[in-house]
């Protein structure tokens, strides 16, 4: 049943985020289906509007600004206009009625003349028709009607004239005239034929009406738009109220206007001047695209809303369809966790079925690989039962974690007296402080502790000293796990140093002072020979309770990490096959696999050095492995600018040994050369044969090298020179270790700041 919820929820997971993905892109597509269409229909209007505005243009220029060009030109070109100028007195009604005539004519001609007068240079009326009459009350531009708007526009634009060249047009206006008509005025300053200065004006009235009314009919997706300004900003047409159009006046000099509406506009020009007549504008309202967007908008919800609901139904069932056999790996990988390794899926074919022979196989590799590790833990222990030393590890706190059979007889405790409890209750007083809390973590960070002189207290009292040996392990994030000690029984060696001392004082007693000397010399270089060689069987002896009590360790934590690094690595697989990639928790699941594959990694190296591995023994090319093993570390080699000089020999005789095993040892000291040139450098990797009996293989860099002291403890376990939570201390001591296995050996040759020369020797 709990299977069964988590397969249910890692649908859920799966579907869910897909059915949410699903929706976002609908209602992106939604929106931009919608927005290029609002564009649209946007571009067409202002397309449209840019073209009546073009056309209203070119109707009024038509209609009215060449028409009043045309005839203002044709005054000025009159013959009887200028023959009336220039008349006597006697000849001036004749001249009159003459140019009355043609006066008349013109305004039977254009219907929106509305009057036709000329004014002398005096100012003053001496022809007007209108309407097809003839009117002979004049009036003078220096003493107009009070209040009459037409005579007020006729003497200003009279003004303007008089001071300008012949053949000068002006307007002026629109203005409202007496009966309510919009109007304006046309002028043109005439040359006197006689004198060439100012003879006059002629001065034309004319209706808007006709083109106001066309421009009221105008519509802009079936609405009411059209404002018509005058030069003094005077609102001559606007759209009814109910049309919410907008009073473009205050933003017309604006150059960033309003964003909620959209204002069209164009001036027209008109006289000599060519100054600014009319402003015609557009003024589109917020509101205007609404009838048209709205059945738009409607339609998009309802295509995509039912494109999700009908993807989602599919999505569904297909999810629904795969869960049963999801649910069935899910109980086996269960099952397989708790270490049941004889669990098997049935594969049907597909995706699935892949993901099912993976689990069958991953259940077969865990029980072969679980065999080996009991096998290697068993074997561990059979060397921590058999060893002669003293086998103590801790937690970085100080209490005992782990003791083997020596330390219980010597220390007289049983093994459940001594594990979870504190070190204090084995060593004495003074030597207790080294465990207590982080004061040990303080001791071992510099490096791992060797021949440290201890005193450690049976359960009844008794003081006994010790060698002791320690360093300390650390997980994969760097952090202190644990401390191993290893120590030895000094009372023999104690015992028998005193004895000779014992020996040599009796024999100085007994003889002359001259043999005494001689005696006491020789007693003295053969217990220095005597100390050196218990010295460097201490040290061998330890050597190899180091060695044993690793095996012990390698066995030990590949135990305790099986089982829940086998769960970790399976259910991450397992999720990362079924998850999309794009999914946020996929690079998380990613980095889980990883360090579960590195921990793997780990228990292997640890059992190749324990000596648990199975490794077969073929005929090796020692050129190729070498190839192989450049080629695990090549990106450490390119990333320390490091170059790398081969000189192989052609005739190198075959290797009996491993290959995986030599190639890394052969990568351990790649890696280690490439550290020891942090600033770039030369690698220079040579083969040869000597005399067909043996390969010798150097590996030779101009890094910094190591003092004497260093190179003496290289090969120790846990003994290395680089910085703090970089290096184990394991590589040069599995690589020995491998090619001890190999019956061959490791030599090193090393100068500070010149570099190192690792030379590794096997037999044929």
């Amino acid at each position: 049943m709990i299977m069964k919820k988590i397969c249910i929820s890692l649908l859920c997971r799966i579907l869910l985020p897909f059915l949410g993905i699903l929706l976002l892109i609908t209602v992106i597509f939604g929106l931009v289906f919608y927005s290029y269409n609002r564009r649209v229909i946007i571009r067409a209007e202002h397309e449209f509007t840019n073209e009546e505005l073009k056309l209203t243009s070119l109707y009024f220029e038509g209609h009215y600004e060449s028409v009043i060009n045309t005839n203002l030109n044709f005054f000025q070109e009159s013959y009887a206009l200028n023959s009336f100028i220039t008349a006597e007195e006697i000849e001036i009604p004749i001249r009159r009625v003459d140019v009355e005539k043609r006066f008349i004519s013109l305004s039977k001609i254009n219907k929106n003349i509305l009057s036709i007068r000329f004014i002398n240079s005096s100012g003053v009326e001496q022809i007007i028709t209108s309407g097809g009459k003839r009117f002979r009350t004049y009036q003078s531009m220096r003493n107009m009607p009070s209040g009459d708007i037409f005579y007020k526009n006729a003497a200003g634009l009279f003004k303007r004239l008089r001071v300008m060249p012949p053949g000068t047009i002006f307007f002026e206006g629109p203005f409202k005239d007496l009966e309510g008509r919009t109007t304006f005025l046309a002028g043109i300053s005439k040359e006197d034929p006689e004198t060439g200065g100012f003879g006059g004006a002629v001065i034309i009235h004319y209706d808007l009406t006709e083109f106001i009314n066309r421009l009221s009919q105008l519509r802009i997706l079936d609405r009411s738009v059209v404002w018509l300004i005058s030069s003094t900003n005077d609102v001559l047409l606007s759209p009814p109220p109910e049309e919410n159009s907008i009073n473009p006046l205050p933003y017309l000099h604006l150059k960033n206007r309003a964003t909620d509406f959209h204002i069209h506009s164009a001036d027209i020009k008109l006289g000599t001047d060519n100054a600014t007549f009319l402003k015609l504008v557009f003024s589109i309202p917020p509101d205007i695209y609404s009838s048209v967007l709205r059945p738009l908008l409607l339609w998009t919800v309802i295509i995509f809303l039912g494109a999700f609901i009908i993807t989602s139904f599919v999505a569904f069932l297909v999810a629904k369809k795969i869960s049963g056999p999801i649910i069935d790996m899910a109980s086996a990988v269960a099952l397989i966790s708790k270490g049941d390794f004889t669990v098997k899926v049935d594969a049907d074919g597909g995706e699935i079925g892949i993901l099912a022979g993976g689990i069958n196989k991953m259940s077969g590799d865990l029980k072969k690989s679980s065999d080996e590790i009991i096998a290697a833990r068993d074997y561990a222990e059979n060397i921590t039962k058999s060893m002669a030393d003293l086998l103590i590890v801790t937690a970085p706190t100080g209490k005992i974690k782990t003791v083997n059979q020596a330390t219980i007889n010597l220390l007289g405790y049983s093994k459940e007296e001594l594990l979870g409890k504190s070190t204090e209750i084995i060593f004495a007083e003074n030597d207790e402080l080294l465990f207590k809390g982080i004061s040990a973590e303080k001791l071992l960070k510099e490096g791992p502790v060797e021949n440290y002189i201890m005193t450690l207290r049976t359960k009844n009292g008794e003081n006994i000293p010790v060698s002791f040996s320690g360093s300390y392990m650390k997980d994969i994030s760097g952090s202190i796990t644990g401390i191993v000690c290893v120590m030895r029984d000094m009372r023999g060696v104690l015992k028998l140093h005193q004895s000779e001392k014992e020996l040599i004082a009796e024999k100085v007693r007994v003889r002359t002072l001259e043999e005494s000397k001689k005696i006491i010399e020789e007693q003295n270089r053969e217990l220095d020979v005597t100390l050196e060689n218990l010295k460097a069987t201490q040290e061998e002896l330890i050597q190899s309770e180091k060695m044993s009590s690793l095996g012990f360790l390698a066995g030990g934590v590949a135990h305790e990490l099986n089982n829940p690094l086998t769960g970790i690595l399976g259910f991450a697989q397992l999720l990362l096959k079924q998850m999309d990639k794009t999914d946020t928790q996929y690079q998380n699941l990613k980095h889980i696999e990883a360090s579960a594959l590195q921990c793997k990694k780990i228990i292997g190296e640890l059992l190749i050095y324990s000596g648990s591995g199975e490794f077969k023994f073929e005929p090796v090319n020692i050129n190729k492995a070498i190839e192989n093993a450049i080629s695990l570390v090549e990106h450490i080699v390119q990333t320390g600018k490091i170059e790398i000089i081969k000189q192989f020999s052609d005739d190198l005789p075959l290797v009996s040994g491993s290959p995986p095993q030599l190639e890394l040892v052969f990568a351990n000291l790649l890696r280690n050369a490439a550290d020891a040139m942090a600033a770039g450098g030369k690698l220079t990797i040579t083969t040869k044969s000597v005399k067909m009996s043996s390969v010798e293989i150097s590996f030779t860099d101009t890094g910094a090298g190591m003092p004497e002291e260093d190179i003496k403890k290289i090969f120790d376990p846990f003994f290395t020179t680089k910085p703090t939570g970089k290096g184990t201390g394991l590589g040069l001591s599995i690589s020995l270790s491998v090619i001890k296995s190999h019956n061959g050996d490791i030599k090193v040759v090393s100068e500070v700041n010149k570099g190192s020369t690792f030379t590794v020797i096997l037999p044929v």
